[in-house]
């Protein structure tokens, strides 16, 4: 199982106070190790992630903030206390990524989110996590939950680069507020659709429209909110 394999979780007991009443619990609780991905020659970003997917970590993060990967490769140091992942042979691209041509419909999308919901056990259980999901157009789910927000995206994006899948055919669902970054993320991979279950910034919407990408928030179970570029949602 993958929780256990990659020690994304462990239990930890605590005293929990409640209603008058004190009582021993064990919680269920996220890992976390420090990461610089380095983009050779380029910049140094310090993340702290979940212990998993550190390939589609890197990867992932050079695509979505706009660098060329074609031919790169990745070399993952584990000796030291924040873990090196180096990422050689990047540059960055000479114009921005062309916007996909996906659509979806308005109850197919609720259902997607459903389904999403799901299978994103480690968010259900802790408390602790994010998901991330792309989900391309024959209904494939590349699900990733992380306890980073911008990892959970940078790994879903990085795992279906590895699989040779184009995130330009893709939706994106996350559980995280829409905020500016993630939205220019998500344009710059090319991404047409994303939906976001919490709520937008007035900057995520503005980036949003002038970039030409379709941006949903406060997507439940049985309702969603289109902010830009509707015409991509179909009754």
């Amino acid at each position: 199982m993958l929780v256990s394999e990659n020690r994304l979780v462990s239990i930890r007991r605590g005293i929990r106070f409640q209603n008058g009443s004190r009582f021993e619990v064990s919680d269920t609780v996220a890992e976390e190790v420090c990461v610089d991905i380095i983009l050779e020659g380029y910049r140094v970003h310090r993340v702290v992630t979940s212990p998993h997917m550190l390939y589609e970590l890197a990867v992932g993060y050079a695509f979505s903030e706009g660098f060329d990967i074609d031919g790169a490769n990745v070399l993952v140091d584990f000796g030291k206390e924040c873990i090196e992942v180096v990422v050689r042979g990047v540059r960055p691209t000479s114009s921005p990524r062309p916007m996909g041509r996906r659509t979806v419909g308005a109850s197919e999308l609720l259902e997607l989110y459903r389904r999403v919901v799901n299978s994103a056990k480690l968010f259900q259980i802790s408390g602790c996590f994010h998901f991330a999901a792309l989900i391309d157009v024959d209904g494939a789910a590349t699900i990733v939950e992380d306890i980073g927000r911008y990892c959970a995206l940078d790994k879903a994006i990085g795992s279906v680069l590895r699989k040779g899948s184009d995130p330009k055919s893709c939706i994106a669902i996350l559980s995280a507020r829409a905020n500016r970054k993630l939205v220019e993320k998500i344009a710059n991979s090319g991404i047409p659709i994303a939906a976001f279950r919490g709520a937008p910034t007035a900057q995520a919407i503005d980036l949003a429209y002038n970039r030409g990408l379709t941006l949903i928030a406060y997507l439940r179970e049985n309702r969603f909110t289109v902010y830009t570029h509707g015409y991509r949602i179909t009754v």
